[in-house]
């Protein structure tokens, strides 16, 4: 049996999310990033509370975590922190996917970040 560290893993991970983001249709990123968008800044969310828009827009569910990150890293979602015995994890609540089978998926926390606009 082969043992695989947590940072290994973690890498694995991010580099399937890509990809998948590397297959995606521009359409369905820029309809998830529109609905990302048009929430609130400072509106906590997960994938359960944007599942209806995404679904509505038919992106795949392959792609749907890659679009999380990516949404991250354009500034416009940060993730939310706890901080347990000492170390800083990202929160996450049980997912109310039909399918996610005790699966849990990530908070996170729409930011200021308003694309096009200047301060």
């Amino acid at each position: 049996m082969t043992m695989v560290s947590h940072d290994r893993a973690r890498v694995a991970k991010v580099h399937g999310q890509q990809l998948s983001i590397d297959d995606l249709l521009i359409d369905h990123e820029t309809a998830f990033m529109r609905i990302v968008v048009a929430l609130k800044p400072g509106t906590d969310l997960t994938f359960n509370s944007i599942r209806e828009s995404v679904d509505a827009a038919k992106i795949p569910a392959k792609q749907r975590a890659g679009l999380m990150r990516r949404a991250c890293a354009d500034g416009l979602l940060e993730p939310v922190m706890l901080t347990v015995m000492g170390q800083a994890i990202h929160a996450k609540v049980p997912s109310t996917g039909a399918t996610a089978h005790g699966a849990h998926v990530a908070v996170y926390r729409r930011s200021g970040y308003q694309p096009g606009v200047t301060a």
